[in-house]
């Protein structure tokens, strides 16, 4: 009966693994670098004028302005594409700063669910080059910590930055986490930092004593092997890109049945657990499918 057991328990431990890795490699990142908790410095007030508001469409050829005066010894050639997708994307928050209806500066937001707690991604964080060494950047990055629904357990903040900017952000408690390579191109420096619930409420206090008002928008939450559109999604931070929410309801109903089919003694209190605990796999992956199907036919 106990190699049977071990026998299972393994089988499901590794097709969970096999089926999470693009979030495990997020989560297994930290215990191979330094921990380290996000600090909230002191931001000195912004010039008059600058207001905080969320991304809209018409923003898209500013934005890109923006991108190009920051382009140069910072950013690979080509890499135009990358933040031409993160401005088109629905699936994370998007904020601006302007001074007087002027943008001036924008980053980008977006969570992860992941088991009990969440991973959230910084995406891009530009400020104009004139607007630079004034406050902004750390303005805009208060404000889209502030954004993230508050933390009940730790949330790991992650980002990758250029070289330039690696210095700034360990200021704030960023720390090195090795590098990833953005949608399958060069490779960026990856940092990340853990953010408490005591130091979000502070970030939202921050931001509102500089006069910015947050506005009323989630964080979306997406899963993590969501595909990009127009590049090829990276293997860390996208996470898996052979499995489809079908295929996992599938692989649970197996696993469930499977277990079921090797477990021979049903006479003790273990045996029934088993199969308690193989019938709710078998269950749960139905109405994961039945929610899949559903799902894309109302997408269609």
């Amino acid at each position: 009966m106990l190699p049977t057991v071990i026998v299972v328990v393994v089988l499901l431990i590794s097709a969970v693994a096999w089926m999470e890795r693009g979030r495990l490699s997020c989560a297994v990142r930290a215990l191979f670098h330094r921990r380290s908790w996000f600090r909230l410095l002191e931001i000195k007030a912004l010039p008059v004028g600058i207001s905080l508001r969320q991304y809209r469409p018409e923003d898209r050829e500013g934005c890109l302005k923006l991108y190009t005066d920051n382009e140069v010894g910072q950013f690979p050639p080509g890499f135009v594409s990358v933040f031409e997708d993160f401005l088109d994307r629905q699936d994370l928050s998007k904020l601006v700063l302007c001074e007087n209806d002027i943008l001036v500066a924008i980053g980008g937001i977006q969570l992860h669910p992941y088991l009990a707690s969440h991973c959230a991604w910084l995406i891009f964080g530009l400020v104009a080059p004139a607007w630079q060494n004034r406050g902004l950047g750390a303005a805009l990055l208060v404000s889209r910590i502030a954004l993230l629904p508050q933390p009940s357990a730790s949330t790991r903040l992650f980002m990758t930055n250029v070289a330039k900017s690696q210095g700034y952000f360990e200021r704030f408690g960023f720390g090195a986490q090795g590098t990833v390579s953005g949608y399958g191109g060069p490779k960026f420096p990856c940092n990340s930092a853990l953010l408490d619930a005591e130091t979000w409420r502070a970030c939202r206090e921050r931001a509102n004593a500089l006069g910015l008002k947050l506005p009323d928008l989630g964080v979306p939450k997406v899963e993590i092997d969501r595909l990009s559109p127009a590049q090829k999604p990276d293997p860390l931070a996208r996470g898996r890109t052979g499995f489809s929410k079908l295929d996992e309801a599938v692989l649970l109903q197996l696993g469930g049945l499977i277990s079921l089919l090797v477990i021979r003694h049903h006479n003790n209190v273990m045996g029934w657990a088993l199969v308690a605990g193989s019938c709710a796999l078998i269950v749960w992956g139905g109405i994961m499918y039945r929610r899949e199907l559903r799902r894309r036919k109302a997408k269609a």
